[in-house]
């Protein structure tokens, strides 16, 4: 679907555009759990089922929801025990899980945040590639940088659910300069056109020398987006041949505030 479209108003009525009301919603359910959850193995007994009845999922997501829309605010505090009731509830299922951790991380408790997002790669039964992204931030923070290498390998290796995933992969592949793996990431996914996505693939094309691919990458990044300044300026670097205002020459992909949050710099 052509990036316009995605941004119109939805055709249900509601108000919202149509990636933030339908399309999303057709995305979860697509990627919500049956009533009946497989654990990852090749093979399977019929007694390694795990079930879950609907109105528990439907109570976690709930209280998932209301923590989520903290997060929005950016209310990471006050978002954290909404997380944690939906974990209580549906600890199978990693949404909730993925999503204290990083309340926690950005309140500047690494050590909760790794614990919850341990804990929850260990228990859930579910492919978890934005929960590994997220815990190879969390080491690589911590200085780890083996785990962290580890944990966005495997990460790389399951398929990705939203272009939020694909984002998360990418933010933390930018960590460690791997500014070919970024384009491989994106050109093998299906995100390849979201203006979050495009901007790091038009960054990592930057810092491979690729002007052309950068310079197509980076006009995709729309106004409204959270990095169009940034995409704008480096667009007018490369229209002008001249670098970045950087020390070493390199186009940087990310804000000092995503490199670390605050309250963990202090």
């Amino acid at each position: 679907m052509d990036n316009k479209e995605l941004y119109k108003p939805c055709p249900c009525g509601s108000g919202k555009k149509y990636k933030f009301c339908c399309l999303a919603k057709q995305r979860e359910s697509a990627s919500r759990p049956a009533l009946r959850v497989l654990p990852p193995m090749e093979e399977i007994n019929e007694a390694e089922w795990v079930t879950l009845d609907e109105a528990t999922i439907e109570a976690g997501k709930q209280e998932c929801d209301k923590g989520l829309r903290l997060m929005g605010q950016s209310k990471f505090k006050q978002a954290i025990p909404w997380f944690r009731k939906a974990l209580d509830r549906t600890d199978v299922v990693y949404t909730p899980a993925n999503n204290l951790a990083l309340c926690f991380y950005v309140t500047g408790k690494l050590d909760e945040a790794i614990a919850v997002q341990e804990k929850s790669l260990a228990e859930s039964p579910l492919p978890n590639p934005f929960g590994l992204a997220n815990l190879a931030t969390f080491y690589w923070i911590r200085g780890d940088e083996p785990a962290a290498e580890a944990c966005i390998e495997e990460a790389m290796g399951l398929p990705f659910p939203s272009e939020d995933t694909c984002i998360k992969i990418c933010e933390v592949l930018a960590r460690f300069k791997r500014h070919k793996t970024i384009l491989d990431v994106v050109d093998a996914s299906i995100y390849g056109e979201d203006p979050a996505v495009c901007l790091f693939s038009g960054v990592a094309a930057a810092n491979l020398g690729k002007r052309a691919r950068a310079m197509e990458d980076l006009r995709r990044v729309c106004v409204g987006n959270h990095k169009a300044e940034m995409a704008q300026r480096y667009l007018r670097h490369l229209q002008e041949k001249s670098a970045p205002h950087t020390v070493l020459g390199g186009w940087p992909y990310l804000f000092v505030a995503e490199i670390c949050p605050g309250d963990l710099l202090e």
